[in-house]
Parts: C-alpha cells; sequence; structure tokens
C-alpha cells in the first residue's frame, strides 16, 4: 500500500500498487473529517512501525492553527487517535525521524496551515508560535515530548530532517527553508538531551528582476538526502535550482 496524506484538503489516500503495478488504484480514502475529530490537520511525513502501525504527522488543529502532532493508523487504515502522551506538546510540525536504539524521535516545524495555505506574508514570523524554528525530541517508549531547541532566525522553517542510517550513531542534520542554512544535532555524551549547531550557510544569488536591479535570491532548501553509507548529505535548494553535495564524514 502507498499512503498518500493531502496538505490542503486534509485527505489521506491509501493506494494499492501491488495488484496491478501499471496501474494503482485507490482502495481507501480518509476524509479530512476523521483528522478534525481529534482535533488535527494538515497531514505531511508518513512512517510505518515496527508494530504494523501507520503514523502520520499533522501541523494544525481543526481550526488551522500550529499544532505539532502525529496521528496513528492501524494497519487496515482505522484511525487510533494522535501518537503524542502527556500535556507537553510541540508549537508546531511538519518531518519526523527516529532512532528506537537511544529511544528517541525528533520532529521539525513549518507552520499554522492557515498561514501557509493563503501565502507567505512578512508579518507571520512577528508570531514564531505560529512559525517553526525548533527542533523537537520525544522519548520513544512514552511518546512524550522532553527537550526542544530553538534554532534561532538561521533556523526559521527547519523542514526535513534526518538522522544518519546507522542505528547507533544520534546525530542527524535539518535543512531550513526560509534562510537556506543546515544544522547538525547530536545527542550529548552525558544525557539524553541533544545539542544543535549550523553547519552550512548557502549564499544567495544575484538574479536579474527584469527592472535593472539586481536581487539577493536566496536557495530555500526543500529537501535533505543523506546517502545509505552516511557519507555525504545532498541538499535541494529550489529556488537556485541545485542539488548540492557535502562530505559529512
Amino acid at each position: 500500500r502507498l499512503v498518500l496524506p493531502s496538505l490542503n484538503s486534509d485527505f489521506i489516500y491509501i493506494l494499492d500498487v501491488v495488484t496491478d503495478p501499471r496501474k494503482p488504484e485507490i482502495v481507501k480514502t480518509i476524509d479530512g473529517d476523521v483528522l478534525k475529530s481529534h482535533n488535527v490537520t494538515a497531514p505531511h511525513t508518513t512512517h510505518c512501525l515496527a508494530n504494523g502501525n501507520i503514523m502520520i504527522s499533522v501541523m494544525g488543529d481543526a481550526e488551522g492553527y500550529a499544532k505539532g502532532d502525529f496521528i496513528l493508523f492501524d494497519s487496515d487504515f482505522n484511525c487510533i487517535g494522535t501518537w503524542t502522551k502527556g500535556d507537553k506538546k510541540a508549537l508546531c510540525g511538519y518531518d519526523f525521524w527516529y532512532q528506537p536504539y537511544f529511544d528517541v524521535m525528533v520532529s521539525s516545524e513549518w507552520g499554522a496551515p492557515n498561514k501557509w495555505r493563503r501565502g507567505w506574508k512578512n508579518v507571520d514570523l512577528e508570531d514564531m508560535s505560529q512559525y517553526g524554528c525548533r527542533l523537537n525530541f520525544y522519548k520513544w517508549s512514552t511518546q512524550t515530548l522532553y527537550q526542544t531547541i530553538d534554532l534561532g532566525s538561521d533556523g526559521i522553517t527547519p523542514l526535513e530532517i534526518r538522522f544518519l542510517h546507522n542505528p547507533k550513531k544520534a546525530e542527524g542534520f535539518v535543512g531550513c527553508a526560509l534562510n537556506a542554512k543546515v544544522f547538525h544535532f547530536k545527542k550529548k555524551s552525558d544525557s539524553d538531551e541533544f545539542e544543535a549547531k549550523k553547519v552550512i550557510d548557502i549564499p544567495g544569488k544575484l538574479v536579474d528582476t527584469g527592472s535593472g536591479v539586481a536581487e539577493d535570491m536566496g536557495g530555500m532548501i526543500s529537501d535533505i538526502i543523506i546517502s545509505l553509507d552516511d557519507r555525504f548529505l545532498y541538499v535541494n535548494c529550489w529556488r537556485h535550482g541545485d542539488v548540492r553535495q557535502y562530505d559529512i564524514t
């Protein structure tokens, strides 16, 4: 099965890609009202868990304001409910990755659906509870949020987040879209807490806007990938139209 969350409609589509690989078929549609009944919207990242459940990150509450959480479905795609336990919740949501060996999961942040659905406005950054700049760390076994790292202005909109593939390495990278920065995060040697440091700063490019005035255009990082051998980091700059390779050994 292929699980396709839809950011704008809040629907989730389940496709059969095995019976006839040349003709994928929608076998189930999960209505957005299912998510809203659990006070979540804007589903994004999907992971299939070891227990057979499907876990999907969400970015908003039922009204479209920022909310960082996750929604669970069983193997028949029946909704179980939200994943995070306890009163402490992330302000915003987006992507997530986990390392069970260290009993940790990390999530990133974009912003409130009612902000990005209507289009970017500079004033949106006046309320950083509705736009993301933080990494959120959870205890995987207890499903509780225990640490949040504020990345500051360089780290606004930390989107795609990746742990190294080596399951015994508690470190990874996150690409921050708005200002085209990459942060490295790693577990402290003497505790369960993590630390983060900016390691890549992609400069803007001067472009001709047609008015005779050159504009400094930022890279707008939209995705990052780590090679399977953990040797290279690939960073996609959406506005620059390029992919950069970095040696991370």
